[in-house]
């Protein structure tokens, strides 16, 4: 029997007809009694259909599948250099490496081909010397600088939200970026970095971390023109709400095309350089195997999101130094959805679901009202100097916490189904809690603060 024979065999259902049925299998209660407001005033609907707007916004992807990202902090370039291919051998594609000054680039990377693995440096400090050390390190090998793929990232605007200070003087930072910018001539290496990560874990809501991130990104492409479109890298930080988070991701990669369109921009020539890691906010010291199973959640919002690079932190991150079985597991996350699950062969699964599509839709409208009105204020960095992103995010969190507090938000292990006799104080090497700054500041920092923090703190006083 043909697929058309087959399903003439039922009758068609309308919006009232599962109105109706559901109504009666609630016994009387309201339909609409099902629906929630969420963080961002989004009406969130027990259901959705093809009634509902669902017409994708979101551009197509020019690939499939996602880099996996493996992070390292460089202290000793030998040490350093073992470890790295030891990672590359157990499936890492691309490298995130933070680098104290005067590292030796030669013994870092010996043996490491940046035209077959991605990689990408952070320094706070002078770009243009790392990219003039870069340079002269690939010439000196032969390599293809078309084919060497990564960045150099020295994010000033992250740096004053971040820390409060600019790293030297605004005048300064924007010259020693611009420096850095003129230097990389090689399209596929990216200068003009955002780390808009540090919204979404200091409990920004899901529209302000794209209102926020599109002002970052517009901060470039006001000081540089196309080359800001060319040479951007964005990085955004995903949480355990997995529709939320595609969502979010879909609507960041529509946003920066439409942003693009503004300017006259050709946005299938630039298409968002999307890298996302799973972020620091719902990570829990207590009970801590459960944040294996939010990494899980986490990344695959990320990879159906349209991730093109995909960083997991460790399960134990929020009190462990970095180790191996957690850095294998987190790097083994995204690669058993891409091996396993076939996650990789993907471009936008999430296209045409009714309930997502209306949601990127809401969440883009959203977080371009956001990014207006911080554009009203001057922009990102002025808006960052009267207190208003401040002002936005600490509310954001607040609110947040008030649920955590109250239960109306549940942390496994933490506020719902709690070990009692857990221990976790001698457990500890390295705790991430935040702590506020007593330096004079130019403007007032955004603090990353974990979700469980407080309840958290309370149990480790109540151990000794």
């Amino acid at each position: 029997m043909s697929k058309k024979g087959l399903f003439s065999e039922f009758s068609r259902t309308s919006r009232s007809d599962w109105k109706t049925k559901a109504t009666a299998d609630l016994r009387g209660k309201a339909l609409e009694e099902l629906s929630r407001t969420d963080a961002d005033g989004i009406i969130i609907q027990p259901y959705y259909d093809t009634e509902s707007e669902f017409k994708s916004i979101v551009p197509k992807r020019h690939q499939n599948g996602y880099e996996v990202v493996q992070e390292y902090f460089v202290a000793d370039a030998a040490e350093a250099n073992s470890q790295l291919l030891d990672y590359l051998n157990r499936g890492a594609t691309s490298l995130l490496l933070y680098l104290l000054p005067n590292i030796d680039l030669s013994t870092l990377l010996e043996n490491i081909h940046p035209e077959h693995v991605s990689l990408h440096f952070v320094q706070e400090g002078n770009g243009l010397l790392l990219a003039e050390a870069l340079g002269s390190y690939y010439e000196s090998k032969g390599y293809d600088l078309t084919k060497c793929r990564g960045s150099i990232n020295v994010d000033i605007l992250e740096n004053l939200a971040r820390t409060g200070n600019w790293f030297k003087s605004e005048e300064e930072d924007w010259a020693g970026l611009t420096a850095l910018v003129d230097r990389v001539d090689f399209a596929p290496w990216k200068t003009l970095c955002v780390n808009a990560n540090l919204f979404h874990n200091a409990g920004a809501s899901p529209a302000h971390q794209l209102g926020i991130a599109l002002s970052m990104l517009h901060e470039y492409l006001v000081h540089y023109g196309e080359v800001g479109a060319e040479q951007h890298w964005l990085n955004m930080a995903v949480g355990t709400d997995y529709f939320h988070n595609i969502a979010k991701l879909r609507a960041m990669r529509s946003l920066w095309s439409f942003l693009l369109e503004q300017y006259d921009f050709d946005s299938t020539r630039y298409p968002l350089s999307l890298h996302v890691e799973t972020g620091l906010r719902d990570k829990t010291i207590y009970d801590p195997f459960n944040n294996m199973l939010r990494n899980t959640s986490s990344s695959m919002s990320a990879i159906i999101g349209g991730a093109e690079s995909i960083s997991v932190k460790p399960h134990d991150v929020a009190f462990k130094n970095p180790n191996e079985f957690g850095d294998r597991m987190a790097r083994n996350t995204p690669l058993v959805l891409g091996h396993e699950s076939y996650f990789s062969e993907l471009n936008d699964p999430a296209e045409g679901s009714y309930f997502l599509e209306s949601l990127t839709t809401e969440l883009a409208a959203s977080g371009w009202k956001c990014f207006q009105e911080i554009e009203e204020r001057g922009g990102y960095i002025a808006a960052l100097k009267s207190g208003y992103i401040q002002g936005l995010v600490a509310g954001d969190h607040e609110r947040e916490s008030e649920k955590v507090a109250d239960g109306t938000k549940s942390i496994l292990g933490i506020n719902l189904y709690p070990n009692a006799d857990e221990k976790m104080g001698p457990e500890i090497e390295q705790a991430l809690f935040c702590s506020d700054s007593k330096k004079a500041t130019e403007v007032e920092p955004i603090r990353a603060i974990r979700t469980s923090e407080s309840l958290e703190l309370k149990r480790l006083q109540d151990e000794t």
